[in-house]
């Protein structure tokens, strides 16, 4: 995709981070469990813990292992849609002027490591974690809603990718999968020009990936996809390890 021409408007969302409080590891698992189902660093960051009496797998990919990316589509272009953006890392749903021309993009975020958890765990609570940018490739201008922006509120939709794999360097608009919006949440209009932080509850989402084996993602996507709305998120190619996407997944 081409730069929008634009440069008025720009979302940044950042995401409130969900903790549980009072962690503590159980006794129980032994060193070896350990070792094999926690790995953290900079690049990548897969933790598992014992809390009151739960099992809470955090996952926060990093560079080598994250899957989150958007697509685009020039809306009244046939020949638009076949280009992946990956090159831009940042993860964002908007509807907004590209050269004279309506564009719309959707993002999508997958946790490979969703797999750790057994098909018949009882899940508990699942929390999202998406964190903002202070600048942005793809629209340079912020948030496109705020106190005093004058535009529509851009709420956007969390939903469950239902249609098939996918990579993030090789998705396009053309060739997204399919997604559904059975158990789908929002996500609040943004508050600030950049920074804006947000936790999204998506435990029926995660329930349905775990006990189907299905773990395609989510997809992100405006409520209304009308211009001109734009909300953006940081991805795991974030160098600040604090601003990649973060999965807590609480079960039994």
């Amino acid at each position: 995709m081409r730069n929008v021409k634009n440069p008025s408007l720009l979302i940044t969302l950042c995401l409130a981070a969900f903790t549980f409080n009072g962690c503590k590891k159980d006794a129980a698992l032994e060193t070896s469990q350990l070792a094999s189902t926690v790995a953290a660093s900079e690049e990548s960051s897969v933790k598992i813990e014992n809390v009151d009496g739960a099992t809470v797998l955090t996952l926060r990919p990093g560079l080598n292992d994250g899957q989150d990316t958007y697509v685009s589509k020039i809306d009244d272009d046939p020949n638009d849609g076949n280009t992946n953006v990956n090159y831009a890392h940042e993860l964002l749903a908007s509807k907004f002027s590209y050269y004279g021309q309506l564009a719309t993009q959707r993002g999508y975020i997958k946790f490979d490591s969703l797999i750790k958890i057994p098909s018949t765990a009882k899940i508990i609570a699942a929390r999202l974690s998406l964190y903002g940018e202070s600048s942005s490739y793809s629209f340079p201008g912020g948030n496109s809603y705020y106190p005093g922006s004058l535009n529509p509120e851009n709420a956007c939709l969390i939903q469950r990718v239902v249609g098939g794999n996918w990579d993030q360097t090789t998705i396009t608009w053309n060739n997204k999968p399919v997604i559904t919006e059975k158990n789908q949440d929002t996500i609040p209009a943004s508050t600030s020009q950049w920074n804006y932080n947000v936790t999204v509850d998506v435990t029926k989402m995660v329930k349905a990936m775990v006990q189907t084996g299905n773990n395609y993602g989510f997809c992100i996507r405006m409520v209304n996809e009308y211009a001109y709305r734009i909300l953006e998120f940081s991805t795991s190619e974030a160098t600040d390890p604090n601003l990649r996407p973060t999965l807590v997944i609480r079960y039994k």
